[in-house]
């Protein structure tokens, strides 16, 4: 039994309850907050072996995603703003596409803003497993958009992101039990390659 469902054992019925009555209440708070800043966690935060604590393991156990990274996602030039580049997921009845603001190809040490529109319900969970196994959260967020001109499917939300080593970084995003990967490679240094859209 993992350590969500034994604290969760511990709470009474009418404790249960009442969480399930602030529920809305919470969503309602957070969406009036959409896409302020949040408490962030250090630069290059860690996450503990288990990524997204409360729904389980990264799917493939702790270096499956690192090791699997053959090459990176597809992306282009967002065609309303060609600075920007769009990064499509993968998953299996989701969609998850990734919009980059910042410097591309992202760079070991900089801070990137990842725009992430994922269907299906409910929030959103992110988290990254790098080159060497090591894994990631976001510094910031990811914080609910009220919207955009960015036509994607799904459900918009930000974070703010400092990858610590160059390599293939599967970014996992998960709604409701359901996972999407993107496979970004960070490059060493501090310049953008040239004739690459910055």
């Amino acid at each position: 039994m993992g350590f969500a469902a034994r604290a969760l054992a511990l709470v009474p019925a009418h404790a249960r309850r009442l969480a399930s009555v602030a529920a809305p209440v919470v969503a309602f708070s957070i969406l009036v907050a959409a896409c302020s800043p949040m408490p962030s966690n250090p630069p290059g935060a860690r996450v503990s072996a288990n990524a997204f604590s409360s729904h389980g393991s990264l799917p493939g156990g702790p270096t499956a995603a690192a090791t699997s990274c053959n090459a990176a996602s597809p992306s282009n030039p967002w065609t309303a703003h060609p600075q920007l580049r769009e990064v499509e997921g993968r998953g299996v009845n989701v969609s998850l596409w990734m919009l980059v603001e910042g410097a591309w190809p992202i760079r070991v040490g900089q801070a990137s803003k990842l725009i992430v529109r994922m269907t299906g319900r409910g929030a959103l969970q992110l988290a990254a497993v790098g080159p060497n196994g090591e894994r990631l959260r976001p510094q910031d967020g990811p914080n609910v958009h009220e919207g955009s001109d960015w036509a994607r499917p799904g459900d918009e939300w930000g974070s703010g992101w400092t990858f610590p080593t160059a390599g293939c970084w599967t970014v996992k995003g998960r709604r409701d039990g359901n996972d999407v990967s993107v496979a970004l490679i960070v490059l060493n240094g501090s310049k953008p390659t040239p004739g690459v859209a910055n």
